[in-house]
C-alpha cells in the first residue's frame, strides 16, 4: 500500500486543528483554503499557517501567515521529513519490559506529562506553556513510560481520517539507548491500528530516521517549516 502525501497532509491538518481546539490558549482561523493554527506554545510547528491546495489562494494564505508569522517572528526556513507506514507493513516489535511500563494518561497527569516531554526534548517546560493542559489528554491520547512520578518517556497519538499521527516521542537522557523510544512508537501505532487506522505518519528528525525505517516507515516528502531566528 502506498500512502499518498495528500492523505497524510489531510490527516495532519485535522490532527492539529483538534489539538489547538483542545489546548487552553489555542485557536485557529480559516479563510478560503488557508488555515492558521496557533497553540501559543513556544513550538514553531504548532504556530503556523497552511494551505493544502495545489493552487492555493495566495491572498488568503498571506493573511493567515501574517496572523502567525508576524506575531511569532517565524522567518527562518527549514525542512521536516514526512514519513508514513501502512498498517500491513508495520514492524510492531519492541522489548516487552519497556512496553509494560507504558500507560495512557489523562488530564490529571498533565503536569507530569509536560515535565517529561520537556526533559525528553531538552527544552524548558515553560516554553510549552499550558499546551498539554485543559482537556488535551482527555480528548486525545497521551502516554507516559515509567512509574507515576518517574516518567522516562512520552508519546502522543492523534487519530484522523484513516490515520494515526505519532507525536511527542521523547525519552529522557538517562533512559536513552535502551529501546524505549521504539516501544513508545509501537504503542501508539498498535492502538491506532486497533482502532481502524490504515496508516501511521510522523515527522522524523535526522537522528530518528533509521529507527523509523526499521519499523516500516518510508519517507514520503519534505515540508517547509518557518521558525524564529536563533538569537
Amino acid at each position: 500500500m502506498k500512502v499518498e502525501a495528500d492523505r497524510i497532509a489531510a490527516a495532519w491538518l485535522d490532527a492539529n486543528v483538534r489539538l489547538v481546539r483542545a489546548t487552553p490558549l489555542g485557536w485557529h482561523a480559516e479563510q478560503s483554503d488557508a488555515t492558521a493554527l496557533v497553540s501559543q506554545s513556544g513550538l514553531p510547528s504548532l504556530n503556523l499557517a497552511v494551505s493544502l491546495s495545489t493552487s492555493p489562494d495566495l491572498g488568503a494564505l498571506d493573511t493567515m501567515a501574517s496572523k502567525v508569522a508576524g506575531r511569532y517572528g517565524l522567518t527562518d526556513r527549514g525542512a521536516i521529513n514526512v514519513m508514513a507506514c501502512p498498517a500491513g507493513e508495520a514492524m510492531l516489535t519492541a522489548q516487552p519490559q519497556h512496553l509494560a511500563t507504558i500507560r495512557q494518561v489523562t488530564s490529571a497527569e498533565a503536569g507530569e506529562y509536560t515535565a517529561a516531554l520537556a526533559a525528553g526534548f531538552e527544552f524548558p517546560a515553560e516554553s510549552l506553556g499550558p499546551l498539554m493542559g485543559g482537556a488535551v489528554l482527555d480528548r486525545l491520547t497521551g502516554y507516559l513510560a515509567g512509574p507515576p512520578g518517574f516518567a522516562e518517556g512520552t508519546a502522543f497519538g492523534i487519530a484522523g481520517p484513516g490515520a494515526i499521527g505519532v507525536y511527542n516521542i521523547a525519552v529522557t537522557p538517562r533512559a536513552r539507548g535502551r529501546g524505549l523510544g521504539r516501544a513508545l512508537t509501537v504503542r501508539v501505532m498498535r492502538d491506532g491500528f486497533a482502532a481502524g487506522a490504515e496508516f501511521a505518519y510522523l515527522h522524523a528528525s535526522g537522528s530518528g530516521l533509521a529507527l523509523y525505517e526499521s519499523m516500516g516507515f518510508r519517507h514520503v516528502e519534505s515540508w517547509s517549516l518557518f521558525t524564529a531566528p536563533r538569537s
